[in-house]
């Protein structure tokens, strides 16, 4: 699947995790091995979903409690390594991504923008053949910050060339709605992904119920310019 770019069409930035792959069993997976460690009993995937979004450290920290110290770090390196090694045992694109990719491609230049570790980040984008579906990819240390930080939404749009007018950005979860509320474009809340976290009040934003609808109200907001 080619990236194919059209100068000032639009930008859509994809959260990764619970938007575009359902990588819920891989994280849980991880989780568990690092809970298995310290004796602690398996959490079920939706205990372990709670937490996520707001990267590694921060998910490690709430499902072990541990947060600080050698014990941490040590925690920390170990589910990278459980999940580096078993990417993709249970994970798979949501049905209808590839046609919404698809759908999408031809007006407006695509990226995505995850707190997942930029190195698993990659690799899980080859590893469900999106390899080249996207302008750029940014995850968890290849920018300043993580999102809520809005950096990567404006690196999107400065590299496309266009203002946050004719930008948007795609996520399954709060920290993606402040992201793009940040970066003042447009906001679209995928539900059919992780359990959704509440949303600040009076944060606005479009909630849709699958890709293709996603792809139709994306090109509501920002027509394709003939």
């Amino acid at each position: 699947m080619a990236a194919r770019r059209h100068d000032g069409r639009g930008v859509v930035v994809f959260d990764l995790d619970g938007t575009l792959v359902d990588t819920s069993g891989d994280i849980a997976a991880a989780v568990n091995h690092v809970r298995g460690l310290k004796s602690l009993a398996p959490l079920d995937t939706s205990a372990v979903l709670a937490e996520v979004g707001y990267g590694a450290a921060h998910l490690i920290a709430r499902t072990t409690d541990v947060s600080t110290g050698d014990a941490a770090t040590e925690l920390l390196g170990e589910f990278r390594r459980y999940y580096r090694e078993n990417q993709g045992a249970h994970s798979a694109l949501y049905p209808g991504i590839r046609a919404m990719i698809d759908a999408l491609a031809d007006d407006y230049d695509l990226y995505v923008l995850s707190n997942k570790p930029h190195d698993a980040t990659i690799r899980e984008i080859e590893l469900q053949g999106l390899g080249g579906a996207f302008r750029c990819v940014w995850g968890a240390g290849s920018l300043p910050a993580l999102k809520p930080d809005p950096a990567g939404v404006l690196e999107a749009l400065r590299l496309t060339g266009v203002g946050a007018e004719r930008g948007a950005m795609a996520g399954d979860m709060a920290v993606d709605v402040a992201t793009a509320a940040a970066a003042r474009v447009c906001s679209f809340l995928a539900t059919w992904g992780f359990p959704p976290s509440p949303v600040a009040a009076g944060v606005a934003f479009v909630a849709v119920g699958s890709p293709s609808r996603l792809a139709a109200e994306i090109r509501r907001a920002i027509p394709a310019r003939p």
